[in-house]
């Protein structure tokens, strides 16, 4: 008698284009040269859309407009892929 394992597969989460800043979303994954516009000395590139975000959310989150600018790039990010 031999026993046979397999695996389940999980069903895969289809994301829509859209500016809400998650790990997951697609938009968030392309790869980009972008600077921080709240950093005023240090300038470091980052190179997706979430490392960014991530950032301001850390170090910037109690300025006012942190998520709007970062969402404001996605919405550039998503026109221009339309």
């Amino acid at each position: 008698m031999s026993i046979s394992t397999f695996r389940l597969k999980k069903p895969e989460v289809k994301y829509q284009e859209n500016n809400i800043p998650q790990a997951r979303n697609p938009v968030y994954q392309i790869p980009i040269r972008e600077t921080c516009e709240f950093c005023s000395g240090k300038k470091h590139v980052f190179k997706t859309l979430y490392s960014l975000y991530y950032h301001t959310r850390e170090e910037h989150g109690n300025e006012f407009g942190y998520k709007k600018y970062v969402m404001a790039l996605a919405d550039k990010i998503i026109g221009d892929s339309s």
